[in-house]
């Protein structure tokens, strides 16, 4: 299958070409450029009409959507997740956990890993699982269940790795907590990418962890000790180590512009990922739910607890882009490089996925003007027309 895109506006990391061709083969993309073409060499000819064309955006931070979650185990759910992503321009997820019970998380990796082997074409592709908690710090547990919050454990871990079949991309946790450098370097022997986050750990501890291989902050300022000139703690720690990536979740409600703006003069903009944080209340109108069993009000892109404690976003990139670029004065190409190439890049996969490249599958992204979705290209072929 043969597929020749014209007159593209294509965002590539560092830079806009306007005028642009681009041709995929097989779901590859073959040639990105200009020049002359023969019509009949195609199987498909699309006309992208001087829009943008962008890759595919990845939230390697999201724990559902559409009434689903991928706590509840259920295939059938994880595709609904992975057709709501696809609508909103994410053509590649990480399914994020919460802290819960061993027996519980087992379960959870059993499931994906059984649908990641069946999964389609036609929805967002299932990377694999943020392993967000459970070893978190009691004191910053957010809206993760202060009961299940235990200490590392390396045979823990191995268990859920072995049952997951290498489907745990990354695994999140405090630093400060017994047994976490012990983990954190039995991770990074593994391969798996190790966040920081849910913590009151101290510059000391935070960069203790960093050295030993931690190159993720999970939602950067939230569920963490404040910065103090004093002891800068984990944020200091995370703004100061240039090796480290910094999510930002940008939904208007868990972070300031000013914390937005902050962040990416300190780490640069090669080293924020903008993610979702997304819960299962994404994608359903303002109002009150109750969801795993406790009562939350969904009002203006994000989740709160009735105790008013933020509990997850119903946001999603497409709109912190747009806030990126059209609120923030952002450029387009830093905007989408944070959630297209640097996300890829932080997990690993960025070989394969996360920009516009020669060799690279043909997720992609044909935006409007204005970045609104015009349609979705997975491997190649239209999945979504807005």
């Amino acid at each position: 299958m043969r597929v020749l895109m014209t007159n593209a506006t294509v965002i590539m990391p560092y830079e806009v070409r306007r005028d642009c061709m681009i041709v995929i083969e097989d779901g590859i993309i073959s040639q990105v450029g200009g020049g002359e073409y023969d019509p009949l060499l195609f199987d498909q000819i699309i006309d992208v009409q001087n829009r943008f064309l962008a890759p595919g955006f990845i939230d390697i931070h999201a724990h559902g959507n559409s009434g689903y979650d991928i706590m509840d185990k259920d295939a059938k759910g994880l595709d609904f997740i992975a057709r709501y992503h696809l609508s909103r321009g994410v053509t590649s997820f990480l399914g994020a956990t919460i802290s819960a019970e061993h027996s519980r998380l087992l379960a959870v990796a059993n499931v994906v890993k059984d649908y990641v082997k069946s999964q389609k074409d036609d929805v967002s592709e299932l990377l694999g699982i943020y392993l967000e908690g459970p070893f978190f710090n009691p004191q910053r547990s957010g809206a993760h269940p202060k009961r299940n919050l235990r200490l590392p454990s390396i045979d823990e871990v191995r268990e859920i790795l072995d049952t997951s079949e290498g489907l745990i991309k990354v695994v999140a946790m405090a630093p400060e907590l017994d047994g976490a450098l012990n983990l954190i370097a039995f991770l990074v022997s593994t391969g798996v990418k190790v966040a920081l986050g849910h913590s009151e750990g101290t510059y000391l501890e935070c960069s203790r962890a960093i050295d030993q291989g931690a190159s993720i902050a999970t939602h950067l300022f939230n569920a963490m000790i404040p910065f103090n000139h004093r002891e800068p703690g984990i944020v200091g720690a995370v703004l100061d180590k240039s090796e480290v990536y910094a999510e930002l979740i940008v939904d208007g409600i868990h972070l300031h512009d000013a914390a937005i703006r902050i962040a990416c003069k300190c780490k640069g903009k090669d080293k924020i990922l903008l993610v979702s944080d997304q819960i299962r209340a994404a994608g359903l109108m303002d109002g009150t739910y109750t969801l795993d069993k406790e009562t939350i009000r969904v009002e203006g892109g994000a989740a709160r607890t009735i105790e008013g404690k933020l509990a997850g976003s119903t946001s999603d990139l497409i709109r912190a882009v747009r806030h990126l670029v059209i609120d923030l004065g952002f450029k387009i190409e830093d905007a989408v490089r944070m959630a297209s190439l640097n996300p890829a890049t932080a997990i690993g996969v960025d070989k394969r996925l996360g920009s516009i490249d020669i060799g690279k599958q043909a997720d992609l992204l044909i935006l409007d003007h204005d970045l609104a979705i015009g349609s979705v290209i997975k491997k190649g072929n239209v999945v979504y027309t807005n």
